[in-house]
């Protein structure tokens, strides 16, 4: 059944009864309400998407798999807070596998290194250098900044991370306008 909606999703016919009838058969598969959920998004029909998604999560909390299609669901359909949730969760689950796929799709939501330092850096502090590293390997001056300055604050700042930050902020010092004193 699955095979036979995933090759109808893709060849663009309607799938969503057979998604439909996979949930009905098995309803407590969080991966049944994720592929119903992805049918029902290419559909159109956000609303009853972003139901089976949600339903999706809560019958897999702890299922890194559901979680980062909950977070690629999120992107798609445009609900940040929801992708910000997703990808705290996953991170909760485990911090190091994801990590730069987990950075990678934030960006995409339109996520800005406020929302990651608060809602994702926050409580996994740890992620930092690696969100550091990825802001400044995309040549985000300002979003670096902010990243820098919230590890100054809580302490998290090694030697090294301090050489890599500093060479970087040599290297754009200008780009903001004027150089930091």
């Amino acid at each position: 059944m699955a095979v036979e909606a995933y090759l109808a999703l893709w060849m663009g016919a309607r799938s969503d009864s057979l998604y439909l009838d996979a949930v009905l058969r098995d309803p407590a598969s969080p991966y049944r309400w994720s592929d119903l959920a992805d049918s029902l998004l290419t559909s159109g029909d956000k609303a009853r998407a972003a139901f089976c998604s949600r339903r999706s999560i809560m019958l897999g909390p702890n299922v890194p798999a559901i979680l980062l299609r909950a977070l690629n669901f999120a992107i798609l359909s445009g609900m940040k807070p929801d992708a910000l949730a997703a990808a705290g969760r996953l991170l909760d689950l485990v911090p190091d596998r994801y990590t730069d796929i987990v950075f990678l799709q934030l960006a995409r939501a339109g996520c800005d290194t406020n929302d990651v330092v608060t809602q994702i850096l926050t409580p996994h502090p740890g992620l930092s250098r690696r969100y550091l590293s990825r802001t400044m390997s995309t040549v985000d001056v300002s979003g670096a900044a902010n990243v820098w300055h919230w590890m100054q604050a809580h302490n998290l700042v090694d030697a090294a991370t301090e050489r890599q930050y500093r060479s970087f902020e040599a290297r754009h010092m200008f780009t903001r306008g004027s150089p930091n004193p």
